[in-house]
């Protein structure tokens, strides 16, 4: 196994940790190798990628949620993670899809807008 592989297994493992600051690395680390390696290497690996970022993405949405109908108000917890892994999602999405535009914007209280166009 490649250093790469080891990396990328490494990155996937802390997009699963419980702490945000780890999944937030792990996205962190999945961007990085989606800018650096080469598209048949990400094409080979990208089920286990996307589903990484996506379990990422869900737990920050799940604890908005909760955040949310226990205190009342909106906290900005875990936006940057989120935001780590929206790009992780992009940078995957249009290196492995093609060279479409992918935008989008964080609002209060849950409006997340991802647009593709």
């Amino acid at each position: 196994m490649s250093l790469f592989d080891e990396l990328c297994d490494l990155f996937l493992h802390e997009c699963y940790h419980t702490q945000a600051a780890r999944q937030s690395v792990g996205c962190a680390g999945i961007s990085i190798l989606c800018m650096k390696m080469p598209d048949r290497w990400l094409r080979d690996r990208l089920l286990n990628l996307i589903r990484a970022v996506l379990f990422v993405l869900r737990v920050c949405m799940v604890h908005l949620f909760v955040i949310e109908i226990i205190k009342g108000s909106p906290l900005e917890v875990n936006v940057g993670t989120s935001e780590d892994a929206t790009d992780a999602l992009a940078l995957l999405i249009t290196r492995v899809v093609g060279d479409i535009k992918v935008s989008y914007r964080f609002r209060s209280r849950w409006d997340i807008d991802i647009g593709v166009g």
